[in-house]
């Protein structure tokens, strides 16, 4: 009897006849090695993330934000972890939808181990692995990647927890610079579970206070009757919690001159969310050389600061 060779998994392809391109919803993120089991192709995704020591109120709306997003379509997507992650791939499933778990390791090689089963499955359970490392032990810079890469095949972001220096809040800082609606669960500015959340939202993010605010962003409403999409909540917004309000505006910097040298549309790029200099130089559309000696010259100037793990923001 012969054995069947192993079915590769799919590599990158925005259309079946052309296998070896990745699809549309990667094109922010070219440069990234990406391949996966299953199914890209999805109307409206919506990547659900948060702690992996999540509180149960935050564990309970996640669950209620992935129902409510399967219910009406929309693919629900995550990063196959341990808490709010592996929670909105089961409730997705479990309403009858369709959720992606994208990876930071190889799919021979699963983290954390105790989702092997999970993982390996999905495929089979109206699911896609997608993974973004093809060898090795996971590292820190893995994780960035897979964050970057899941972002990126989303059409809108949820943190639902993040501490400070969470990889909950670096994907949150990759969803603002990449464009993408990102919307933030508002927590106790004194609870430092919530630390990084507080930090996403007075970096741009938006406040989500249920389901129905996510699908309208989404335009998936149809199925419940709702109204067409909101328009973005401006900020500064109503805390849930007795603060005096509205917050201050504190008053814009003064765009400084740009040493010689430095491309006038690399510092469009930069904020005060710190990252990677490869999505500095996609958001720019330069070249990686130009922009990591641009950011030297910045960085001598005072003008960006390099923070640890080599991502970069204004000074």
């Amino acid at each position: 009897m012969v054995t069947p060779a192993p079915t590769a998994p799919q590599t990158l392809s925005t259309s079946r006849a052309s296998p070896h391109e990745k699809p549309a919803r990667l094109a922010q993120v070219a440069h990234e090695p990406v391949a996966w089991r299953g199914s890209l192709d999805a109307g409206r995704v919506v990547a659900i993330i948060g702690s992996r020591k999540p509180s149960p109120e935050s564990l309970h709306f996640a669950r209620t934000l992935a129902r409510a997003c399967a219910r009406a379509g929309v693919v629900v997507a995550s990063g196959g972890a341990v808490g709010i992650d592996i929670a909105a791939h089961r409730a997705a499933l479990d309403a009858g939808g369709i959720t992606w778990a994208v990876i930071a390791t190889p799919p021979e090689r699963y983290f954390p181990a105790e989702h092997t089963g999970f993982l390996r499955a999905l495929p089979n359970r109206r699911g896609t692995l997608v993974w973004t490392a093809t060898s090795g032990a996971p590292t820190p810079r893995c994780f960035h990647r897979r964050n970057r890469v899941l972002v990126a095949l989303a059409d809108v972001v949820v943190v639902v927890q993040a501490a400070t220096r969470s990889g909950s809040t670096n994907a949150g800082g990759s969803a603002l610079a990449l464009h993408k609606p990102l919307l933030v669960v508002p927590g106790c500015p004194w609870d430092p579970r919530f630390a990084g959340s507080l930090e996403l939202l007075t970096s741009g993010a938006s406040v989500i206070e249920g389901p129905e605010r996510l699908l309208r962003v989404l335009g998936a409403t149809s199925q419940l009757g709702l109204p067409g999409p909101a328009k973005p909540l401006p900020l500064p917004w109503p805390l849930p919690w007795p603060l005096p309000l509205p917050f201050p505006t504190p008053p814009p910097k003064p765009s400084p001159d740009l040493p010689p040298g430095v491309p006038p549309q690399l510092l469009s790029a930069i904020s005060q969310v710190p990252v990677f200099a490869e999505e500095i130089a996609v958001l720019a559309q330069l070249d990686l050389a130009t922009t990591l000696c641009a950011l030297l010259t910045l960085s001598l100037e005072n003008v960006v600061v390099e923070d640890l793990g080599g991502r970069y923001r204004l000074a």
